[in-house]
């Protein structure tokens, strides 16, 4: 993305870089670092361009990020080549592919975010959820550090420690949700 009145250089262009004899061949980017030895070119050109053009698509990126074109295209390939199931919003979430931070838990939830987002269910990318549920905690390694050595944990504090975690156990708790790479299936 190019910035106001920002200068561009192209990579290709004899600004980015020229090539000089010092003591030994090499390349000057055009901020003055020099480069010799093997790819010096390459790094020279690195340094001194703004922008670079994508040797897929065509598309001006800027030298140090990369082509959202193809960086999209991508990851459209991506998802398109992961299985597929029919979603069952009684037991999962499903979350936007593209983001992972936008999640539903019913078809409700859906359509309501496509009216205020404008768009329409089926043209989200929505990829099956599965629940991180919590772990038992160790609480010996947890407090390691502010125990004195060849100390355990106090007696009453050591059991509601073996409480929690038989409640958590028992109880598997959700903490939150991540996408499991199967494409949701409305």
């Amino acid at each position: 993305m190019i910035k106001g009145d920002e200068k561009i250089v192209m990579y290709e262009s004899d600004e980015a870089a020229h090539k000089e004899t010092r003591e030994v061949e090499g390349w000057v980017s055009r901020d003055g670092y020099f480069y010799a030895g093997y790819n010096a070119e390459c790094q020279a050109r690195y340094r001194g361009s703004t922008h670079r053009i994508c040797p897929v698509c065509g598309e001006v990126y800027e030298t140090n990020g990369y082509c959202n074109h193809c960086a999209q295209v991508r990851e459209d390939e991506k998802f398109a080549a992961m299985p597929a199931e029919k979603w069952d919003e009684t037991k999962d979430m499903v979350c936007i592919y593209d983001d992972g931070e936008t999640f539903f838990g019913s078809r409700s939830e859906i359509d309501e975010w496509c009216e205020d987002q404008e768009c329409k269910p089926e043209e989200l990318k929505l990829e099956i959820c599965k629940p991180d549920i919590a772990k038992p905690v160790d609480f010996e390694s947890y407090y390691e550090d502010e125990l004195p050595e060849g100390r355990d944990l106090p007696d009453e504090f050591a059991e509601q420690c073996e409480k929690l975690n038989n409640w958590i156990k028992e109880h598997k708790p959700v903490l939150s949700y991540r996408g499991c790479e199967i494409r949701a299936i409305l």
